[in-house]
């Protein structure tokens, strides 16, 4: 069965020295809540083995501390799902490798808020959340 795991950035700091929403950072709490949800994901035996990214810092901060407890492996960071909503997520998941059992797909609120009760598994945290929906036999 293939599985859709939805990862949350962890917290961040409020401005980025920049200016720029893309570039801020993660805060001393968000680090420690995306090494506490590659845990919980271990934990669940959910460990991804693929992952579709964001390009903004917190999106690839939170991608870095949480794959550093799995084995390695591959990940595409996709410009289109920075400020992504629902339908452009759909469209990263159906280009994914058939090959990924359990694709990660690590993102920004709204387009990974859920619409309507919450999901199976949902485990809520201010900053960070997972998210894992069973999905058919492709991801097309």
């Amino acid at each position: 069965m293939r599985r859709l795991l939805l990862l949350r950035h962890a917290k961040t700091e409020h401005d980025a020295p920049s200016g720029r929403d893309r570039d801020r950072a993660l805060d001393e709490r968000g680090r420690l809540q995306a090494r506490q949800m590659a845990l919980h994901i271990g934990a669940k035996k959910l460990i991804p083995d693929a992952a579709l990214l964001s390009p903004a810092l917190r999106v690839q901060q939170t991608w870095a501390i949480a794959s550093s407890e799995w084995p390695p492996c591959p990940a595409q960071t996709i410009e289109h799902l920075y400020g992504a909503e629902m339908t452009d997520l759909l469209k990263a998941v159906r280009g994914a490798p058939d090959a990924a059992s359990r694709l990660l797909l690590v993102g920004h609120n709204p387009g990974l808020q859920p619409r309507g009760p919450s999901p199976p598994m949902a485990r809520r945290r201010h900053g960070a959340r997972s998210v894992i929906i069973s999905r058919p036999p492709r991801w097309r």
